[in-house]
């Protein structure tokens, strides 16, 4: 007779932070983050995916490159894309006329929100 042998392997990610890679431009002080919309500083991050035994995590078997990702909700941001803001000093990850932040528009004059 033969003895059964249940093996469980797979892998698993792990994100970490990391400081700015080489060659990777300076994080941007503010960043409108297009998935959990919020105003939030960005970090670089990086995946390694780890081989696992019975859930036991053995070795690093990939890593992803370097990535910038949302402080708030931790989720992979596209490139900045421009200048940040004059008025707000918000960066963006996407093509606009005006800053979805403040409604100023991009390239013009900063202008004021007082209302009076």
């Amino acid at each position: 007779m033969c003895d059964p042998c249940c093996l469980i392997v797979g892998w698993s990610p792990s994100t970490k932070s990391i400081s700015q890679p080489t060659g990777f431009p300076d994080l941007p002080d503010k960043i409108l983050c297009p998935h959990c919309s919020m105003v939030t500083k960005a970090k670089y991050k990086k995946d390694d995916y780890k081989f696992q035994l019975c859930f036991i995590p053995l070795c690093t078997c990939w890593s992803s490159e370097a990535y910038l990702a949302c402080d708030n909700c931790y989720i992979k941001i596209p490139m900045i894309r421009g200048e940040p803001c004059r008025a707000c000093h918000v960066s963006r990850p996407f093509d606009g006329e005006y800053c979805p932040n403040c409604g100023t528009k991009v390239g013009g004059e900063a202008r004021s929100l007082n209302i009076k």
